[in-house]
């Protein structure tokens, strides 16, 4: 259930989203709750893989860019067979790429 196939695979999650009742979902899975399932599911795409709806930055970050987090766990951490994308780019920044911090 917990693997790439199952609950991680992105269309099997996108088919629980969208379900209506349990009878949509894949059977393999065992949900019996659904929208406990489903809050369950956004939580985790919230809290755990965004770190929450804000972020507070200093001023030099935002005028300057700061690395984020997720990004560089996406980029450096994980497999590119299992979604990763060493082509991210895992600074956030607001000005032109061409201003040193000098």
């Amino acid at each position: 259930m917990m693997n790439w196939g199952g609950v991680f695979s992105l269309f099997i999650t996108n088919k629980i989203m969208l379900a209506n009742t349990t009878d949509q979902t894949p059977p393999q899975l065992g949900i019996k709750q659904l929208e406990e399932f489903k809050d369950y599911i956004r939580y985790i795409t919230v809290f755990v893989a965004f770190d929450g709806l804000v972020k507070e930055r200093s001023a030099y970050d935002l005028a300057f860019g700061f690395e984020d987090e997720f990004l560089t766990h996406l980029k450096n951490d994980i497999d590119p067979c299992r979604g990763g994308d060493p082509s991210i780019p895992n600074v956030i920044h607001f000005n032109d790429l061409n201003i040193s911090k000098e």
